[in-house]
């Protein structure tokens, strides 16, 4: 799998991929650094114990919005975040502010490789 550089679009072209990603959380990412990876290296989410605390509502519910346009993604144009994905997933009914940090360096990162496209060659 090797990821290549997308040509320039034309107007028949369809919208970007993470339009919608960019729309809903463009003012947020603008500060994070771009990443190489989406995901920190060994990155596993924990669940939440009972003294921890959570994001608000208003946050959570942002976090599950993205979590489901980064779903959409995985299923049709970005598989290499699946595994990240995933493990955002696991906590789509209460997140803390580390799995809205990660989830926001996931957003980051499709922002940033966009023009990017993955290419597969048969070993045959």
């Amino acid at each position: 799998m090797k990821r290549l550089r997308r040509k320039s679009q034309n107007s028949s072209t369809p919208k970007r991929k993470g339009c919608k990603l960019e729309i809903e959380f463009g003012n947020d990412v603008k500060e994070i650094c771009k990443y190489q990876t989406p995901a920190a290296p060994g990155f596993a989410v924990r669940c939440p114990t009972a003294n921890e605390k959570l994001i608000s509502a208003v946050m959570q519910k942002r976090f599950r919005t993205a979590v489901g346009l980064l779903l959409f993604l995985v299923k049709f144009s970005q598989p290499d975040i699946s595994n990240l994905v995933r493990e955002l997933a696991k906590v789509n009914d209460g997140a803390t502010n580390e799995n809205f940090k990660q989830m926001l360096r996931a957003v980051k990162f499709v922002l940033d490789t966009h023009f990017k496209v993955l290419k597969f060659k048969s070993s045959a």
